[in-house]
């Protein structure tokens, strides 16, 4: 039993790192936009305005394979 104890409890570690992990990103992803948002226009490039309405990386690679 205390082989199984120990893997849940390895377990639940690793899942408590990786809400952990995920909530840092979200704070970091959060702070990148807010950052971005008052940024002058000038300064905002078109790929990074496709990030923040929500396209992933692999979509704004498509659209441009689309659009070339």
């Amino acid at each position: 039993m205390d082989k199984i104890s120990i893997g849940v409890d390895d377990l639940m570690n690793q899942e408590e790192k990786i809400k952990e992990l995920e909530y840092e990103l979200f704070l970091l992803k959060h702070a990148f936009f807010k950052l971005h948002d008052s940024m002058a226009p000038n300064l905002k490039s078109r790929y990074y305005e496709l990030l923040s309405h929500g396209f992933t990386e692999q979509e704004v690679s498509e659209l441009d394979r689309i659009f070339m």
